[in-house]
């Protein structure tokens, strides 16, 4: 009702704080759907202020933090959600929303190297037609194979991503660097036995 009373005005821009919080998720998506149609049909500008980074993931065009009443953040989002968070806070932000491990492979993990150790490794990889096939080149390049213990597909305002959680049957330097060229936001979760 409230986003009716507001177009009734014509307005240049539509700013709406925290539009869908404390709604079912079925009452979200319907929120999202109008918002980005308004957006389209209309041409009209959307501010959305939020604190759920699920929001941000399926509307957001360019993503702006603040902090302590500061911008410290202002990018496309697709590049933000590739792992392009110049700030802490936004790194912060996005890090407590990825997928939870398995209980499975949380029993066999560590924090640090141990002998005969395999890395896993946290990645968010592009879909589209033109991305690269990082886990192909990674081992016909680096001689790594990477076993996939985790995977989802991530839907954005821009395009879809897929979050990859791998084991790696080896680490050395020029890989690792390949593999955060492909995924800027690359993270090492921990160790595992090579042979898990």
């Amino acid at each position: 009702m409230g986003i009716a009373r507001a177009l009734a005005a014509h307005p240049a821009l539509l700013l709406c704080d925290e539009a869908t919080s404390a709604l079912d998720p079925e009452t979200t998506l319907s929120i999202l759907d109008l918002l980005r149609d308004i957006n389209r049909r209309l041409g009209l500008t959307i501010i959305l202020i939020t604190h759920e980074m699920d929001v941000i993931r399926r509307i957001a065009q360019r993503i702006l933090v603040m902090d302590h009443g500061r911008v410290v953040e202002d990018a496309e989002t697709a590049q933000v959600l590739r792992g392009g968070a110049r700030h802490d806070v936004t790194r912060a932000f996005l890090h407590g929303e990825a997928t939870p491990l398995p209980e499975s492979l949380l029993a066999q993990l560590r924090p640090e190297v141990f002998a005969g150790a395999a890395p896993v490794v946290r990645l968010m990889l592009d879909t589209e037609a033109t991305a690269a096939p990082v886990l192909s080149i990674l081992a016909r390049h680096h001689g790594i194979d990477a076993t996939i213990m985790q995977a989802g597909m991530i839907e954005g305002s821009a395009q879809m991503q897929a979050e990859c959680v791998v084991r790696l049957s080896g680490q050395d330097e020029a890989a690792m660097d390949f593999l955060r060229q492909a995924s800027p936001s690359m993270e090492v979760v921990g160790y595992v036995p090579a042979d898990s």
